[in-house]
C-alpha cells in the first residue's frame, strides 16, 4: 500500500513540474509575441488600423470589380461588421509586398485556378 502512495506522490510531483513548465513556456511565448508586435510596429512606423475598401481601392489604383475579386479570393483579408468591410493596413502592406512587380490580373487568375484545390 505504501508503494502505491509513493507512486501516486511521484506522479503528482511530475504532473506539478510539467504544469509549471507549460506555464513558463506559455509566458515566454506571450512575451515573444508581444516583442514581435512591438518590433513590427517599429519597423512599419505606424499602428495597424482598419481602412475602408474605398481607400484600399484608391491606394492600389484599381476598380471595384478587381478589389471584389481580391477580397473574394482571400488575397486581401478583410474584417466585416454587418455591411461594412474594412482591411487592416498591415494586411494591405503585406499584399503589396507579396505582389510587387506582378500583374494583378495574373495574380487573380492564378488564385482562381487554385480555388477549390487543396
Amino acid at each position: 500500500m505504501e508503494n502505491l502512495n509513493l507512486g501516486e506522490l511521484f506522479n503528482e510531483s511530475i504532473k506539478t513540474i510539467i504544469l509549471q513548465e507549460v506555464k513558463n513556456a506559455k509566458k515566454e511565448i506571450e512575451k515573444e509575441i508581444s516583442q514581435e508586435k512591438i518590433i513590427l510596429l517599429m519597423q512599419r512606423g505606424y499602428p495597424n488600423e482598419l481602412i475602408s475598401k474605398e481607400k484600399v481601392r484608391k491606394r492600389l489604383n484599381i476598380g471595384n470589380e478587381t478589389l471584389k475579386d481580391l477580397i473574394d479570393l482571400n488575397l486581401i483579408p478583410v474584417i466585416r461588421n454587418r455591411r461594412v468591410t474594412k482591411v487592416a493596413s498591415y494586411d494591405l502592406d503585406d499584399f503589396i509586398e507579396r505582389n510587387k512587380g506582378k500583374d494583378l490580373s495574373e495574380v487573380i487568375e492564378e488564385a482562381k485556378s487554385r480555388k477549390g484545390v487543396i
